[in-house]
């Protein structure tokens, strides 16, 4: 079940409407600028990505790959 509050954002000093879940603590900001904060926050990421040479950058997407494993779901059963 979720829970609407009204917060007072931290970020853009607003009057926000805030959907959480009843066993989430009240968020400090809003979601608007928790998203705007997130992609943010990718830009960066990706900017620092594109500074790296091909070499380094192939390097991690192959210690990604070698790493990665999935995980089993079984399939659905009917009746």
């Amino acid at each position: 079940m979720a829970i609407c509050r009204n917060i007072t954002c931290k970020c853009c000093c607003q009057e926000r409407e805030v959907w959480t879940s009843a066993s989430d603590q009240q968020p400090e900001i809003c979601h608007q600028c928790a998203a705007i904060e997130a992609d943010n926050k990718k830009k960066l990421a990706l900017v620092e990505i594109a500074k790296l040479t091909i070499e380094q950058r192939l390097a991690r997407i192959e210690e990604w790959i070698y790493d990665y494993k999935p995980q089993y779901v079984p399939p659905p059963r009917f009746g």
